[in-house]
């Protein structure tokens, strides 16, 4: 919250509890820039409730007339990063059972984005792409990484950050991820992509995710990157016997702004090239069933007798 008064400008922080504090000397610098750029940034329109108080007002001495008013002339149109898959500052949830190529299609998306490439034919927008793998060996990242053509050494704009490192993966609430989002707003006008592989590893030890006390914060801190400015996906994983079901509660699918479901078909013309049919719910943008797409996963054998996905490609659904 800016707090203006007839002699100077300041910045404070507004508290849940209605509290006003002050910021800290860096956070007022970036602030600051923030604000002087704010006319190149077109992501800083997308924060309508943050209004401007006066030093002598708090949250507890409000009038009807002070309240904070959501302004549409202040929020920008929806945009895609993937057309009709993937709505910038949104929360996506793409799930399915396991070997439905979720995190291979995923992998494919982090590239056409932050390159600024089609995807299966859809049109993307270029943006910062971080991938937070918790999940997979480092051996299969790195196959994937050749046999989808990642290199990311060479694109500044796509990293993926495992669990081999020197550094722990952030969990949603580790305030880096905060940082992270904060920095690519202020260095290029967007938040990035964050795609979290998966759901589960998110949960405290001993958790499944059947609760609404276990999966509402998980969500309030990803909301939180969202509002900064992020796109945020999540990968998680369908019921064993029914692959139309997400495991977990009902608040999960409730909670997220739009839904994915990969489901697998063999190919019984060519074995080795099965079918994805990804259902896709837009639930706060069009109808259930619209974006709804298919794919085939291209892969070949090398010389050693070794199998490779080498792309994806679009069919007719």
């Amino acid at each position: 919250s800016h707090k203006n008064d007839r002699t100077s400008d300041r910045w404070f922080e507004c508290k849940s509890n209605g509290g006003l504090t002050s910021v800290s000397d860096a956070e007022e610098k970036w602030l600051e820039k923030v604000s002087l750029r704010s006319y190149k940034l077109n992501s800083i329109s997308r924060f309508p409730r943050q209004d401007d108080f006066r030093e002598k007002q708090s949250m507890n001495g409000l009038t009807w007339d002070d309240l904070p008013r959501f302004d549409p002339a202040r929020v920008t149109n929806t945009r895609w990063l993937v057309r009709q898959f993937i709505a910038e500052c949104n929360l996506q949830l793409v799930f399915g059972q396991r070997g439905s190529f979720k995190s291979t299609f995923l992998l494919c998306a982090a590239k056409a984005v932050a390159s600024g490439e089609e995807l299966l034919g859809m049109k993307t927008r270029p943006r910062r792409v971080l991938y937070l793998d918790h999940e997979n060996p480092a051996n299969v990242i790195r196959a994937r990484c050749q046999d989808l053509g990642l290199d990311t050494a060479a694109n500044p704009n796509l990293i993926i950050w495992d669990r081999f490192g020197h550094q722990q993966i952030p969990r949603p609430n580790d305030p880096v991820l905060e940082v992270i989002v904060n920095q690519s707003v202020l260095e290029t006008g967007y938040g990035p992509w964050i795609i979290l592989d998966s759901w589960s590893s998110l949960l405290r030890p001993g958790e499944g995710g059947e609760s609404t006390g276990q999966i509402a914060p998980i969500y309030m801190q990803l909301r939180k990157l969202c509002d900064l400015g992020a796109t945020i996906t999540v990968l998680d994983h369908s019921r064993k016997y029914d692959e139309n079901v997400i495991y977990g509660g009902a608040d999960k699918e409730a909670k997220a702004d739009s839904i994915h479901n990969f489901l697998i078909y063999e190919n019984s013309v060519h074995p080795q090239k099965p079918i994805v049919r990804v259902e896709t719910w837009l639930k706060r943008y069009a109808p259930k069933g619209i974006g709804v797409f298919s794919f085939a996963v291209q892969s070949q054998e090398d010389e050693n007798g070794e199998w490779h996905i080498v792309g994806l490609k679009p069919v007719k659904d």
